[in-house]
Formats: C-alpha cells, sequence, structure tokens
C-alpha cells in the first residue's frame, strides 16, 4: 500500500508555491467561480479520457491509486507548472517586456503538455486541476499579445486568469487533502 500523506503534502505545497510564484498575496482577482466561464471555454489539443470515479472502490485502493497519480503525475505537473509561472510574474511585476511573450508562449507550452498527460483519478479533483491548467493556458494566450504590445491592461487580464488558476489549484490542493484522510 503506497502511504500519499507525504504525496497530498507534497502536492498541496507544490500548489501554494505555485500561488506565490503567480503572485497570490498581493492585490485582488477574481473568484474562481467567476472566471470559471472564461476558463472553461479555453480548447485544448485534446481530451484526455474522463477520470474514473473512486465510487466503488474501497478507501485503501483509493488512496493507492492517488498516491500514485501524485508520484507519477501530480507533483512532476506541478513542478513544471511553477518553474514555467514564476518568470512569466516576475517579468509582469516589473513590467520587463523584453522576454515576456518568449515566457508566456513557454507557459502555453507547458500547459499544453501537461493537458495531455493521464487524468487525475478523482473525477472532482480532475475537474478543478483541468480548470486550473485552462487558466493557466488563458493566461498565458493573453499575455503574449499584451507582452508584444506592451498592454498593461492585457496583462492584468493575464494576472486576474492566473489568479483564477491558483483558486483552482487550492481547491484541488484541499480535494487531495480530503482524499488521503
Amino acid at each position: 500500500m503506497i502511504i500519499i500523506m507525504g504525496g497530498a503534502a507534497r502536492a498541496a505545497a507544490a500548489a501554494a508555491v505555485a500561488c506565490l510564484a503567480a503572485g497570490c498575496s498581493g492585490g485582488p482577482g477574481p473568484s474562481p467561480q467567476a472566471s470559471a466561464g472564461a476558463a472553461t471555454t479555453s480548447a485544448s489539443p485534446s481530451t484526455p479520457a474522463p477520470a474514473p470515479t473512486f465510487a466503488a472502490t474501497p478507501p485503501s485502493e483509493e488512496r493507492a491509486v492517488l498516491g500514485a497519480w501524485l508520484d507519477e503525475v501530480g507533483n512532476p505537473d506541478t513542478s513544471a507548472i511553477t518553474a514555467a509561472v514564476r518568470p512569466v510574474v516576475t517579468d509582469i511585476q516589473r513590467l520587463d517586456f523584453a522576454d515576456l511573450p518568449a515566457r508566456c508562449t513557454g507557459l502555453a507550452q507547458v500547459v499544453v503538455t501537461l493537458q495531455q498527460h493521464r487524468p487525475v483519478p478523482d473525477a472532482a479533483a480532475e475537474t478543478q486541476w483541468s480548470k486550473a491548467l485552462a487558466d493557466l493556458h488563458l493566461a498565458a494566450t493573453t499575455c503574449v499579445p499584451a507582452a508584444g504590445r506592451q498592454d498593461v491592461t492585457g496583462l492584468h487580464r493575464t494576472g486576474n486568469a492566473m489568479m483564477a488558476a491558483v483558486g483552482e489549484f487550492t481547491a484541488f490542493a484541499t480535494r487531495i487533502s480530503q482524499l488521503s484522510s
């Protein structure tokens, strides 16, 4: 049996790091519910298979399956998100437009890659994870033209989409913690 308390804690900590990288402690942003409509309209090149539900699975098996997903997919994906988001946020905060279009394009590419990965083995957590990725994709694709035009209003929309992603990542981490208990 895989014990996932460490894995769930790593996922929650990584979500918190992503929040810090996105500047979640500074400034208001829309609630995840307010941006959910915009986030769900982001298209991904292909949609992964639906996540299985845990309805008929014993709790110990659920934890083992979730632990394996966290170790194999969730934790590495969260690290990739954090690595891609941090330089984008830094450039936005500094209004450093020189490298921003390339960094936003890189973030979009990371998100598209992660959207192809195996889904979270819990339908509710998968929904939150997918919405967070869609919000990040929206942020990245909004950022590229805004950075190219040095459009601060466009970058504000980018920041709002990132804040929505932080809300979804937080909900995801909460769900993972609930499943781990």
